[in-house]
């Protein structure tokens, strides 16, 4: 059986996990609905399966006892797959899920379709949890910690060595030339890149923020209440410092 091009794209809400997927149906010609969410369903599943037969790990005299999470692992992945290949009948597309979970959940997308490309978008905080307020009404802390959980799973994957791509939404708008190299050649598809470079150039999915998207936005741009400021700073600026971003 011909093995096609699966692309999974994650990342924090509002980072360019949008324009990424956009991308990858126009000009990769993927097919692929706009949001996937189906291996955070499984994530949870299996968790609650393991956690629940854990009571029962030293209780040889009962049934439990004899649960294995790796054999339920098997139908469950057999049962994701035929689910991929019945939907999009064949063996190329592309899959979002923004979000954490759908960080955390790298490991068993390649553990189910290990020839899986997975893109990781990122944006700095402030840029995402500006838009993320604005796009859900969501608080500040809330809005903080999203970013933020998504930012520690990008650093966990970075920990367990697996080969990703992590694409930052600055550098579709400020160097779409050198974006689009990187995601052409890790996809295989390396005649890709002047048309994905020109498509970076010329779109933009996040219609909500009004910054000049030539330059970070810092926490002097926002026009936040110090309170607000303090706030970020807590909640967000240790992710800030691993991956780089200006304050």
């Amino acid at each position: 059986m011909p093995d096609g091009l699966k692309v999974f794209i994650v990342g924090s809400p509002r980072s360019g996990t949008s324009i990424t997927y956009y991308a990858m149906r126009e000009i990769m010609n993927l097919p692929g609905y706009g949001e996937s969410h189906v291996f955070p369903i499984f994530q949870r599943l299996i968790h609650q399966f393991y956690q629940y037969s854990q009571n029962f790990a030293d209780q040889t005299e009962i049934l439990a006892h004899n649960l294995d999470t790796k054999l339920l692992k098997r139908p469950l992945f057999e049962y994701i797959r035929e689910l991929y290949l019945r939907v999009y009948q064949g063996q190329s597309w592309v899959d979002k899920t923004p979000g954490a979970e759908g960080i955390r959940g790298i490991p068993m997308i390649l553990d189910v379709f290990p020839s899986a490309k997975i893109l990781i978008a990122r944006r700095t905080g402030i840029e995402a949890v500006t838009s993320i307020m604005k796009k859900f009404s969501s608080p500040l802390d809330h809005a903080c910690n999203i970013w933020t959980g998504a930012a520690e799973e990008t650093l966990q994957i970075r920990r367990l060595g697996i080969q990703v791509l992590e694409v930052d939404q600055f550098d579709m708008s400020n160097n779409a030339a050198d974006t689009g190299t990187k995601i052409a050649a890790f996809l295989g598809q390396p005649e890709k890149a002047a048309e994905l470079a020109r498509f970076f150039t010329s779109r933009r999915t996040d219609q909500l923020s009004r910054h000049d998207w030539t330059r970070r936005v810092t926490l002097a741009d926002t026009g936040w209440p110090e309170g607000d400021k303090a706030i970020f700073k807590e909640l967000c600026g240790p992710m800030m410092r691993a991956f780089g971003y200006p304050m």
